[in-house]
Formats: C-alpha cells, sequence, structure tokens
C-alpha cells in the first residue's frame, strides 16, 4: 500500500508524512500532488476485533513468571501503520504503538475520567522502572507468516490467506511471582498520548511517549489483566541443574576372572585377571567392552569348558563313553543355546554367540537375567499358559477355517465344476449383483448383453433344472435320461440370440401332410398312429379325410374339413389333431 511510497526520515520523524501521487485528468493531462497520510496524533482508540490473541489469557491467575507477555493483531501491518517513516538501513523501524506490562500496586491505577477519549494508565512513582525504555521498541515488533517455501510470492499469500499471518508486539519486562499485573497497549510516540488524554497534538517532529519519568499518565488502546504463579517452574528447575564430569570409575565395578577353575585360570599376578564389569548407567567417556579385551585363556578355557558340557550331554567324557552311571560333568551353561540352536562355542558361530558366552563379563549379565527368571520362573510360566490358551483358541478357529475351506473346496469341485458354463451362471444367480466383473457387476455385465435377464433369477433357474417337471417331461417326450445336466441348454442358445427358442416347446406328434404320404394299414376299420408318434387310434375313414386336409392345406386353400377334424393355425407347420373328443380351443 502507500506505506512502500513512504520516504526515509532524515532525523526526527515528523507528525504526518506525504506521498506523491499521481493522479491523471482526462483532457487536463497529469498531475502530481502530495498526499498527507495519518500519523500517530491522528489515533484516538482500536477496534478490538482487530486483536486475535493475548498472553497470557486475560485474568489468568497462575501464569508461569518466565514467559513473556504479548498481543497478536490480525493485519500483519498494524504496529507500524501509522509510523510516519519507512524503515532505515538496517530495517529498523519504531511502531506507533507498544506494549507495556505494569504491577497492579498502590499509585498505579487504571481510569476513565469523563470526556477523555480513551482510558488512562497513572503511575504515581516509579514509572521508569515499570514501563522501560522505548529505545529498543523496534525489536519487540514483528509479523508472522505460514507459508510454504516454495511459494513465489509473498505479498500474494498475505492477499490470498490472511488467515495465516498476524502481528505482534511482545513485552520484554521479566516478571516476578506471585503478582497481579496490569498488560496495556498505549502509545509510543508524544503526540499519540497528547491526542489519547484529549489534547491537541502539536505539529514539530515527534517524540517518545516518554523518556525516563517518575510520574506518567498514558492513554489505554486496550488492556487486560492477569496474575503470576509461584516461583519453581521448570525453567528455574532447568536452571538447578549442574553439570558434573563423571569419573571414569562411575557405573564399574572390578571383577576378578583369573581363578575360575582349573581350566579357566590365569597366574597370580597377572593384570588381566581383574577387569572392569560396567553397568546400565556409565560415564560417557566408556566405550562397550568388547571380546579381546579379555585374556585369551580366560576366552580358550570357557571354549573348551563349552566342549567338555556338549560331550557330557551326548554321553562322552574327554571323548570316551561315559560308564559310570551317574556321573556327569558340572561347569557353567551355554547362554542362549536354544536360541542359536547350537551347544558349541566354535570359531564359526555368530560373534554375539561367542561373546555372550566367552566374556565374563556378559556372562554376568546373562547370569543375572538367568536368576530373574528363577526367581519368577511360577509367574512366567502361568503367564505363558495364559498365552498358550489364547493360542490354541487361535488354532481351533483356524481349523474351522480350514474345514469350512476344505469342504467348499470338494462341493466345489464335486457340484460346481461338472456343471457347464451356463448352468453355473444360473446357480450363482443370488451372488450376480455382489460379484465384480470387469467395471461392474456380473448382473450389469448380463444386462448389457441381449441375453435376458431372467436367466440368473431364481425362477428361471428351477424351470430348467433338470429335476424340474417342465425338463423331465420334455426329455421323456425326446427319448433323453432324465437328470441330464443343461440337456436344453437354454441359456446357451439364449446367449446366442436364438429367438426362437421356447423352453416349453417341442415337436408335436402330428401327421405332417409334407412328410407323410400314406397312412399305416388299418385294422378292422381302425389306424394305429403311434407309430407316426401320436398315441391315437382312429377310423380309417377319418385319418384318409385328415391326410387329405392337411395335404390340401400345405399346397392351396382349405376344402370342407370334416366335423371330426380339429384345424390348427399352425397346421402347416406341426400338423393336425385328429381326435373330435381333443378338439383344439384355437379353431
Amino acid at each position: 500500500g502507500l506505506a512502500a511510497a513512504i520516504p526515509a526520515a532524515t532525523g526526527a520523524l515528523p507528525a504526518r508524512t506525504s506521498v506523491d501521487v499521481e493522479v491523471v485528468i482526462a483532457g487536463a493531462g497529469t498531475a502530481t500532488p502530495k498526499a498527507t497520510l495519518f500519523g500517530p496524533g491522528d489515533v484516538i482508540g482500536l477496534d478490538p476485533s482487530s486483536i486475535v490473541r493475548t498472553t497470557p489469557r486475560a485474568n489468568a491467575s497462575n501464569v508461569e513468571p518466565n514467559y513473556l507477555a504479548a498481543i497478536d493483531f490480525d493485519a500483519p501491518d498494524l504496529p507500524w501503520l501509522f509510523t510516519p517513516g519507512a524503515p532505515a538501513a538496517n530495517g529498523r523501524l519504531q511502531p506507533w504503538v507498544v506494549l507495556v506490562v505494569v504491577e497492579r500496586r498502590p499509585g498505579v491505577t487504571i481510569t476513565v475520567p469523563a470526556g477523555a477519549p480513551l482510558p488512562q494508565l497513572t503511575i504515581e512513582s516509579g514509572a521508569a522502572a515499570e514501563v522501560g525504555d522505548l529505545a529498543d521498541s523496534w525489536a519487540w515488533a514483528h509479523a508472522q507468516v505460514l507459508r510454504d517455501e516454495s511459494a513465489p510470492d509473498l505479498a500474494a499469500d498475505l492477499r490470498d490467506h490472511p488467515e495465516r499471518n498476524v502481528s505482534r508486539l511482545v513485552c520484554p519486562r521479566r516478571l516476578a511471582a506471585d503478582k497481579r499485573w496490569y498488560a496495556c497497549l498505549v502509545p509510543a510516540f508524544d503526540a499519540g498520548v497528547a491526542r489519547g488524554l484529549g489534547q491537541k497534538p502539536g505539529t514539530g517532529p515527534l517524540g517518545p511517549a516518554w523518556s525516563n519519568p517518575e510520574h506518567l499518565t498514558l492513554p489505554l488502546y486496550f488492556h487486560w489483566e492477569f496474575g503470576t504463579g509461584p516461583a519453581g517452574d521448570f525453567e528455574s528447575l532447568a536452571r538447578r541443574i549442574k553439570p558434573v564430569k563423571a569419573a571414569v570409575t562411575v557405573g564399574t565395578v572390578r571383577m576378578h576372572i583369573g581363578a575360575a577353575s582349573p581350566v579357566v585360570k590365569l597366574p597370580e599376578g597377572d593384570p588381566q585377571r581383574i577387569v572392569d564389569m560396567d553397568g546400565a548407567l556409565r560415564a560417557p567417556i566408556l566405550t562397550d567392552g568388547t571380546l579381546d579385551q579379555i585374556a585369551a585363556p580366560i576366552r580358550d578355557g570357557l571354549q573348551a569348558v563349552a566342549s567338555i558340557l556338549a560331550d557330557a550331554a551326548d554321553g562322552r567324557i574327554d571323548g570316551v563313553a561315559n560308564t559310570t552311571p551317574g556321573e556327569q560333568p558340572l561347569g557353567p551353561p551355554t547362554y542362549a543355546s536354544f536360541h542359536a540352536n547350537r551347544q558349541l562355542v566354535t570359531d564359526d558361530t555368530p560373534p554375539w554367540f561367542r561373546e555372550l558366552n566367552l566374556d565374563p563379563r556378559s556372562r554376568v549379565a546373562a547370569g543375572l537375567g538367568a536368576e530373574v527368571v528363577r526367581v519368577n520362573q511360577e509367574d512366567f510360566v502361568h503367564a505363558a499358559w495364559q498365552q498358550v490358551g489364547t493360542v490354541l483358541e487361535a488354532m481351533a478357529v483356524l481349523s474351522r477355517a480350514r474345514l469350512s475351506l476344505e469342504a467348499a473346496r470338494r462341493f466345489h469341485e464335486r457340484h460346481i465344476v461338472p456343471l457347464e458354463a451356463d448352468r453355473v451362471l444360473q446357480l450363482t444367480g443370488p451372488l450376480a449383483t455382489r460379484t465384480r466383473f470387469g467395471d461392474g457387476s456380473v448382473r450389469s455385465a448380463v444386462a448389457a448383453t441381449s441375453m435376458p435377464d431372467a436367466v440368473i433369477d431364481p425362477a428361471m433357474r428351477r424351470f430348467t433344472a433338470p429335476t424340474s417337471r417342465i425338463v423331465a417331461k420334455t426329455a421323456r417326450r425326446l427319448g433323453m435320461a432324465r437328470g441330464t445336466a443343461s440337456m436344453l441348454h437354454t441359456v446357451d442358445r439364449l446367449a446366442a440370440g436364438d429367438t426362437a427358442i421356447d423352453a416349453t416347446r417341442f415337436p408335436q406328434p402330428a401327421i405332417d401332410g409334407v412328410a407323410v404320404t400314406e397312412l399305416p394299414d388299418a385294422e378292422d376299420g381302425l389306424v394305429d398312429l403311434r407309430p407316426l408318434g401320436l398315441a391315437l387310434t382312429v377310423a380309417a375313414a377319418d385319418g384318409k379325410a385328415m391326410l387329405a386336409a392337411s395335404k390340401a392345406l400345405t399346397t392351396t386353400d382349405a376344402p370342407p374339413v370334416a366335423e371330426l377334424t380339429a384345424l390348427r393355425p399352425d397346421l402347416p407347420t406341426v400338423g393336425i389333431l385328429t381326435d373330435s373328443h381333443v378338439r383344439a380351443a384355437r379353431t
């Protein structure tokens, strides 16, 4: 804004400053008048909504005395908004308003005089100690913005995301414990003090609002009250911590290892008979012990003992089979043998296993751990059994799941795999809406084709099942074995677009006027039509009349037909019914 055009002041700041503006008037050219900006002496109040946070909170009663009071503003430039000058070469700019914290004590009051534009803070004595020095006020005003470092334009962030930036004034006064305090937002220049007290500010250069005063009255743009708690917070505790250089012997104890047994032994006077055993806490200068710090006779002796014990476990002593009943060598255990799945400590064993069993310091730590286990073994075993019970329950659940899986697999192999594809589609019809196929479900895939949606409905599956009455009757008429799977291939025919399919239709036994040229021989005046596929016996005269009518219907217009004959509209295709007692309803 205009603040970027404010010229840098030489010497004291003026009461108001001006900037050059350019006015373009159509038809008259360009004018460059000066625009005078408001200064700190023109402010008689501050909108409380411009304040977004106070630290500490108002009326807080147990504030840590080692924190500083602060106030945050919504506008990122508010502390310098009415400062009539630009930053100096070193980037410092004094704010027009500052935050002071004064002790609530006798002689310090906040009043609202009649007719005054603002409340007033009055300090009757010792004002300099309460309000401090204004020379460093530039250092206690700053702006804060939360932004992505990769964002190209800070100005765009300030404009587009105002919720991410604030400005802040901090009071540098150190607080004392167990006291009440006033935090006050006051003018930083004398012109602001005069205007806030209802007086007329001067027109000369600006001066500080105070300079080492004994008595002081200041207008308040905003104020709040809080109290500090007792001393002894985290800072005070941290300050009591004094570092002490730990001696190299801290956390260690001398341990004799030179005469463990005739096999694990060092000669008298050997300095390696004594080692430093370190604990969990030790001096920072100490490092982890290594196996090469242990004398070779100790390492080799422990390794030899482990071999003797391993042989004894196999029934041998010194390489010879043990023939003395009850004789068993006694020696140090091999730690972590079950974890490493080995009893012998050899050169090719893992380094950690060698260090654990061949370094006396590690053996001591392992022995202490084993002792803890022995002391608490009953509790450990009880906890282990509780875990085993949970494991058994989990194993039972897994076993039942495995049984269900195997049963389902066997059912699938016996009953699903032998089915043809159309029967599998019908059988799994209830899952069609929940089974994914391509970008949708099976039902949606069927709906997008020419195959009727009803083929995967339960009614259609029951209708075309090999055991249904319709299919059984059809199979009987067609001479097929009952129960033949997918004998009609209904779904396949529908999928292929066979629109003439009719699951209830089958070749009707009839007399075809085209295929049949004569009737079977008559016996006793009757003709048996069963050889032609019709379970009827008719009079020979009737049969001849029907044959003649059938031939006539397939070639020319039908002549009158005997009353005993009932005609069908599809006679050229399926023939005629020949018994007057089974006349068709359609004539």
